[in-house]
């Protein structure tokens, strides 16, 4: 289903799902990558706007001396100079593609931002050092800047149409006809930094970046909205005028964390909003949360008055039963539905209920609608464990399930009986 007639009347209140495409992409079992993605899909499916952002494709930087990310989880492998092209890891993509045939078919629309932020930082920069062959991140943050180095801009442009032309192996759909992607953004968080040494990064892109981009995205995906992934971190100054202007882009967002930022929101919203709606343009909250109290939360959706906002972020259950969890430091945990009063974990979230509560209500009232009841889940799907010695039963999860009613076989029989 479309989420919107006009740009005007783009209304969502979501969460979003940046482990859709990496836990596709984990190294789990085939079963079990499918069922984390169809779990995530599912849970998304009960909220009243039918819209959740991922994560961006991953790259693989173990070969760097602070890298992390293993090839078996990435996209993106390295730069191969005989080819002059990147090389991609064929099988994550194939995820990818499963992803996104599991939300067609359960009618969610998703918005992709295409990579994580490559400006500098000590975790980013992975693709100015795979292609020029930098280890020192140092060296790379100072030596190549990612938004004016054309070689840098035209490397970026072989990832967008590999993306965009790959036809998925599920469904046989080009990603840049699939009318399941709402947008794709033209990065995650992208902020022009400094190549002094600085660690400030107060300023959005350059607006000929962000507008070649936008371009490129259209000539590949006409039919799909594209969305500005600049983050500014001053929203005095979030984006160039060229860019506000550009006929190429038709969403822009801002990022809201913490409560320090939400208390002038009203006001910093509208402004931001103003501006984009002064050229017709759509404005949406791109990523909101990590707020200390209830109240925050509450007043966050009573005030909002843009097109949409997505919670930042949701998990899904573990395919080994419970749940996969995330942390993002300071006793901030990743959600899950339907919510948890009480810690089972001490990385579940403490506010988890109350958000997701919050979060699913006010995704109807956006759209006019009372909000329903959460939905009725179905059943879990069992499966043997063993602990060398001793065999058991556990679960993976349904989606939206609250909590599971554990039969001995006699009793089972006896309810089967009557």
């Amino acid at each position: 289903m479309d989420i919107f007639i006009l740009m005007e009347s783009f209304s969502t209140l979501e969460v979003s799902i940046p482990p859709l495409y990496s836990t596709l992409a984990s190294g789990l079992t085939i079963k079990g990558e499918e069922f984390q993605a169809r779990d995530l899909v599912e849970t998304i499916a009960a909220f009243g706007s039918l819209v959740s952002r991922t994560y961006t494709l991953h790259v693989a930087n173990v070969v760097f001396p602070d890298g992390k990310e293993k090839p078996s989880s990435s996209h993106i492998l390295g730069w191969d100079n005989s080819t002059n092209d990147w090389i991609f890891n064929e099988t994550n993509w194939r995820n990818i593609d499963k992803a996104l045939d599991l939300a067609r078919h359960h009618g969610v629309k998703l918005i992709i931002p295409i990579i994580n932020q490559d400006y500098g930082s000590s975790d980013t920069n992975w693709l100015i050092r795979h292609r020029y062959n930098i280890q020192n991140y140092t060296i790379a943050q100072q030596a190549v800047d990612w938004f004016t180095d054309r070689e840098m801009i035209e490397c970026y442009k072989k990832i967008i149409s590999f993306y965009l032309n790959r036809i998925n192996t599920f469904n046989g759909i080009r990603i840049g006809d699939d009318q399941t992607i709402l947008a794709f953004e033209t990065g995650n968080e992208m902020n022009w930094g400094y190549q002094n040494g600085s660690i400030a990064h107060d300023r959005p892109p350059p607006a000929n970046w962000t507008i070649e981009i936008a371009h490129f995205i259209k000539l590949l995906a006409p039919k799909t909205l594209v969305m500005d992934g600049s983050y500014s971190r001053n929203p005095k100054m979030a984006w160039e005028e060229e860019a506000l202007a550009s006929p190429f882009i038709d969403l822009h967002s801002y990022h809201f964390y913490g409560e320090g930022e939400t208390q002038p929101y009203h006001d910093c919203q509208l402004s931001l909003q103003n501006q984009v709606r002064v050229h017709k343009k759509t404005f949406i909250i791109g990523e909101h949360g990590f707020f200390d109290k209830e109240a925050v939360w509450e007043a966050f959706y009573k005030n909002i008055t843009c097109a949409g906002a997505l919670v930042w972020s949701l998990r899904s259950h573990s395919e080994n039963g419970g749940f996969v969890t995330h942390g993002e430091g300071n006793n901030i945990y990743s959600y899950h539905a339907p919510g948890f009063r009480y810690q089972t974990s001490k990385k579940f979230d403490t506010q988890e209920a109350d958000v997701i509560s919050l979060t699913y209500d006010a995704s109807y009232r956006i759209l006019g609608l009372n909000p329903p009841p959460k939905p009725i889940p179905g059943n879990p799907e069992a499966f043997l464990v063993s602990n060398v010695t001793h065999a058991g039963i556990s679960w993976r999860g349904a989606p939206w399930a609250q909590e599971y009613q554990v039969l001995g076989l006699s009793k089972f029989l006896h309810l089967n009986r009557n």
